[in-house]
């Protein structure tokens, strides 16, 4: 029933540094590609030794790189420029949101299953098996060549998504109700801090790759990186953390009166199908996944869109949009922790309905936040504003969810 940060010890506080590792590596690969949305909007580039590129395109007289790089026509020739150019998929402002629907329609499916699938073979398999179904459709996604491609990869990659159900899972499993909370916030918090960094690194490294590549190469080459970092956690995962206090390497040199107790309080393990039933039968699941799908629906949203959306509305490079972008995510580094501390302590003094009112308060002030953070434009507030009122909004996003 503690909570020892720091320790790395067997089998409860390593079990915890491997949830919210594995989640956090899950999230970078999920979120890999939306700093570079505006990368592949770009149109694919004609043949350098083509008469447009050659005569009309040609830079001549006064004119500068950035004049033909930004010209709707002529852009197909300059496949090095930074902000214009070509290299991408050619695909529109609308097909980018689509693709973003689509990007996280597959994490809910794979959730919905994700309780019941865990009940029967337990939290680190599930996060194994995640992050090796996610190893081909990840290198694919570096290699897509059209938008219905790229619709179809980003659906199976969201399946990651889904790593947030297996590291609270496996926290569930680890630690007493007391801690539970603050615990399983902390982890999926801390797990969940892997989409900012990828809006933070994922931009940096295409710039540096572009130093040497063309446009279409960086952002390839770029996404190559998830699926390798994503193989190695998933080996590190299956040979050096364990899958509940109950595990045998664990067990193995243990005071036999111990052995015992840990064997005869482990948690019981349902039927895929009769766990589905019985949560599916209570109303309060129902009423908890309504609460869950507002504060995590708006959380996997704003993860896919704050990037492009900073472009788009404020007018920003790719680089400078990303680091924007990415306060929404880095909250989770204390915020999603907060709300489960606040909730644990509230549940002390009140019982379950503390957690009701922790979750009521933290749930209407992120709306509050995003209704805010929506009327700001360049002419109203501008970037800096948004900005603050982003991170404003995502501690009590984080906080919900924790809570």
């Amino acid at each position: 029933d503690s909570f020892a940060l720091l320790s790395t010890a067997r089998p409860h506080m390593r079990a915890f540094h491997y949830s919210w590792l594995t989640c956090s590596i899950c999230f970078f690969c999920w979120f890999s590609v939306s700093p570079l949305l505006p990368s592949l909007e770009k149109p694919f580039c004609a043949n350098p030794d083509s008469e447009l590129c050659t005569t009309t395109c040609a830079i001549t007289g006064n004119m500068t790189y950035a004049d033909k790089a930004y010209d709707s026509e002529c852009r197909v020739c300059y496949p090095y420029a930074d902000n214009g150019g070509c290299g991408g998929l050619d695909i529109s402002t609308d097909q980018i949101f689509m693709s973003n629907a689509v990007g996280v329609s597959g994490t809910l499916i794979i959730r919905l299953f994700g309780g019941p699938i865990i009940d029967k073979i337990g939290a680190k398999k599930f996060q194994v098996y995640i992050m090796a179904f996610s190893v081909p459709w990840l290198f694919w996604l570096s290699r897509v060549s059209t938008f219905n491609e790229l619709v179809a990869v980003r659906f199976f990659v969201s399946a990651l998504g889904a790593s947030f159900v297996g590291s609270s899972a496996w926290c569930s499993a680890m630690f007493d109700k007391k801690v539970v909370g603050l615990v399983g916030a902390t982890a999926t918090g801390w797990g969940k801090v892997g989409g900012g960094i990828a809006y933070l690194l994922i931009p940096e490294i295409y710039v540096a790759l572009k130093l040497v590549v063309s446009n279409e190469e960086a952002w390839r080459y770029t996404l190559i990186i998830p699926p390798c970092l994503i193989m190695i956690f998933a080996v590190l995962t299956w040979f050096f953390s364990d899958a509940s206090p109950d595990d045998q390497k664990y067990l193995e040199g243990k005071d036999e009166v111990v052995a015992q107790h840990i064997q005869e309080h482990k948690p019981h393990k349902m039927g895929l199908k009769d766990s589905f039933v019985l949560a599916g039968l209570n109303y309060r699941t129902w009423v908890m996944g309504l609460l869950f799908f507002a504060s995590n629906g708006v959380d996997i949203t704003m993860g896919s869109v704050a990037g492009y959306y900073f472009v788009k509305e404020f007018k920003m490079n790719q680089a400078d949009a990303s680091i924007a972008g990415s306060v929404f995510g880095l909250m989770n580094l204390f915020a999603r922790s907060l709300g489960g501390l606040v909730s644990d302590k509230l549940y002390i003094r009140m019982g379950l309905f503390g957690r009701v009112v922790a979750t009521f308060f933290t749930t209407l002030f992120m709306g509050v936040g995003l209704i805010v953070f929506a009327t700001i434009d360049e002419d109203n507030g501008g970037v800096m504003m948004a900005v603050i009122i982003l991170m404003i909004s995502s501690v009590f996003t984080q906080a919900a969810q924790g809570a």
